[in-house]
């Protein structure tokens, strides 16, 4: 019952600002080891990764990656694929409010973020059986069409329900990192890419993600820095926004190795919002990292009672030696943050 009514008050919350109404659901755990590069957590069989773009999909006629900066500068991948449509002109947000949704999906990931131009960007799916659940929560915010959707790095608690997300809404750009997987879920996501005619933009330190009518916003993705790693999930998007005088950073999963590059790299990354990394594991949100972030809020995204131990101790410690504040979707289910450009609330 204390659930339902958190849910219930976040609904009524984002009525209140943008005079929609929200829906937020449970999600599930990933049971079978998303976050073990050997092993496909959808449990559709066994699978390994490679660096770069999948050499076996181009042969088949599957992949439409290619490399392109900017969403201004993507077309088509194939002269026979439906073109998107063009995107319509956004209705302005009361108040110019940025809104930022946590989404519960269980021991995974998806984020949703609506500019206060109307622009929308999502980062992250869940696992594949939540893509039905994320339709209906972006419906019932009449989300329509997602400008820039972001898959961090191809594990299935992360990329899960990206292929639904995809047939389902107008989708503006597309962006992935350098790395692909030779699971039916990654394949399943670039089938859905390419059946819209779109085209996989890389992921990767620098990048910049440019959205018309957002003069006070910027995003910035700060990782991966490197070209190669040992963890996929150190090839995870790293993601900067700025709005306003507020800034949030979302992680992915990315871990210590990634962190350290980041850091060596010298960017800005003080913000006042994080989420967390890998869910809350002790491999990531290292003291170094956290410090140089310094944020007030820690958001962490992880499944109630998982078999993982998310979060861990340790990251939980060194959060509260910070003196951030923390929300956790699996206590508290799905967490909205919202910025006017001068603070950040969590409801």
């Amino acid at each position: 019952m204390k659930r339902i009514n958190k849910i219930i008050a976040i609904v009524l919350a984002v009525c209140l600002l943008l005079g929609s109404a929200a829906l937020a659901h449970g999600g599930r755990t990933d049971s079978s080891g998303g976050h073990k590069d050997n092993k496909n957590a959808s449990g559709l069989g066994g699978y390994h990764y490679h660096h770069g773009y999948p050499a076996h999909l181009h042969e088949n006629g599957v992949c439409p990656y290619e490399d392109a900066p900017s969403e201004e500068e993507s077309e088509p991948a194939a002269a026979k694929a439906p073109k998107p449509a063009a995107a319509p002109e956004p209705p302005q947000a009361p108040g110019g409010v940025l809104t930022v949704h946590f989404i519960d999906v269980g021991q995974a990931d998806s984020i949703l973020i609506q500019m206060p131009s109307g622009r929308v960007m999502m980062i992250d799916a869940g696992n594949n059986g939540d893509g039905g659940a994320l339709k209906k929560y972006l419906q019932a915010l009449n989300v329509k069409r997602i400008d820039v959707l972001v898959g961090t790095h191809p594990h299935e608690d992360h990329i899960g329900g990206l292929d639904d997300i995809i047939k389902a809404f107008d989708i503006g750009s597309v962006y992935m990192p350098k790395v692909s997987a030779t699971s039916k879920t990654y394949e399943d996501v670039l089938s859905a890419i390419k059946s819209k005619g779109l085209k996989v933009n890389t992921a990767k330190a620098g990048a910049e993600i440019k959205l018309g009518g957002e003069s006070a916003l910027s995003i910035e993705m700060i990782a991966p820095n490197g070209a190669e790693y040992d963890s996929l999930n150190d090839y995870s998007a790293a993601i900067k926004l700025t709005y306003g005088s507020t800034k949030m950073l979302f992680m992915g999963d990315v871990e210590e190795v990634s962190e350290k590059e980041i850091l060596k790299a010298k960017y800005d990354i003080k913000a006042e919002l994080i989420k967390v990394g890998h869910h809350g594991s002790d491999t990531a949100t290292s003291a170094a990292f956290l410090k140089a972030v310094a944020p007030k809020l820690a958001v962490i995204s992880c499944g109630e009672d998982n078999s993982y131990g998310h979060p861990h101790k340790e990251v939980l410690a060194r959060l509260k030696s910070q003196k951030a504040d923390v929300y956790r979707t699996d206590t508290m289910g799905t967490i909205v943050a919202f910025s006017d450009g001068k603070k950040i609330t969590v409801k």
